[in-house]
């Protein structure tokens, strides 16, 4: 309930909403080329966590289709360890990699995904003058053939899945960092790999897309206005400016408390009096049950008429 912030005692209904958070890239043409038997993926990235130690698995890549036990998917989880997810057409297996990764530090991560075989290479990354530890090798013999097809679109920094059994209808286990250059190739043969998208972020950088530079047209969207325009992987401080700079700035920092519009539906308009002066007035947003005292106040300001205008 709201109440007008006159003099007024009315009372305006209003109506639940949910406000979700958390900024990712979504890519709908995976779906909406339907794409089928396929026989390998591969995919690669460079990353660099910001809050490994969440206390939720945060997502890098997926395709995984909880509901028809198909896709896979790259995680973190709260202890910044990679995890994989594969689905075999029936049932969705997670595989950790135990390849643990550290706050702040850029990684190369390559995924490939062909028949029975999963293997994960985790490639550090020097800093400057820092030395970077040496590479992680993962790789498991699954005992099923990996289905690759799905409904869900790709999505980068999310997954439509809460855990290998629960679907979610919304974009859930947002990454806390920066995802830099993602390239993914696919192959119907399991021998022959032709690029699916291959993503350059320092394009089009002041809109919400991010840009397919592989000719496939496979442009994205990002959703909840993640920070774009931020130091990558290749950063070497030789240009400050990000304006004027050729290379460096490929990165876009995602975060799971990130909304842009909630795109909300209007509950209610007021009409403020003409006789309320310039000034700060708030509406005071009051739950439903009143006994346990929930409320908050949304801010908004009046201005003062134009100079050539009477003050009411």
């Amino acid at each position: 309930m709201v109440k007008e912030p006159s003099s007024s005692s009315g009372v305006i209904q209003g109506s639940y909403k949910e406000a979700n958070c958390g900024s990712y890239a979504i890519v709908k043409p995976w779906n909406a080329a339907r794409l089928h038997n396929l026989a390998g993926i591969r995919f690669s990235c460079y990353i660099q966590p910001w809050l490994p130690d969440a206390k939720h698995e945060q997502v890098l890549i997926s395709t995984l289709d909880v509901n028809y036990g198909s896709g896979f998917a790259a995680t973190i989880d709260h202890t910044g360890t990679i995890s994989i997810y594969v689905g075999n057409g029936t049932t969705i297996s997670k595989f950790d990699t135990a390849i643990t990764l550290q706050r702040w530090k850029w990684v190369e991560l390559e995924l490939c995904i062909v028949g029975e075989t999963l293997v994960a290479d985790v490639r550090p990354q020097g800093r400057l003058a820092e030395i970077a530890p040496r590479p992680s090798h993962y790789v498991k013999r699954l005992d099923f053939a990996a289905k690759l097809d799905g409904l869900k679109p790709l999505t980068l920094a999310a997954g439509y899945f809460s855990d290998a059994s629960t679907s979610s209808p919304q974009a859930t286990n947002i990454f806390n960092g920066r995802l830099d250059s993602p390239h993914i190739s696919t192959s119907l043969d399991g021998l022959t790999y032709n690029t699916w998208a291959k993503f350059d972020f320092s394009l089009d950088m002041s809109s919400d897309t991010i840009v397919d530079t592989s000719g496939n047209a496979h442009h994205g969207a990002l959703v909840n206005a993640p920070t774009r325009a931020v130091k990558g992987f290749n950063w070497d401080g030789s240009e400050p400016d990000w304006t004027k700079a050729k290379y460096g700035y490929g990165a876009i920092h995602f975060h799971d408390d990130d909304l842009d519009d909630a795109a909300w539906s209007t509950d209610f308009t007021i009409q403020l009096p003409t006789s309320a002066l310039s000034g700060a007035y708030a509406v005071i947003v009051q739950g439903v049950d009143e006994a346990a005292n929930i409320s908050d106040h949304i801010t908004f300001f009046v201005r003062p008429p134009p100079a050539d205008e009477p003050h009411v």
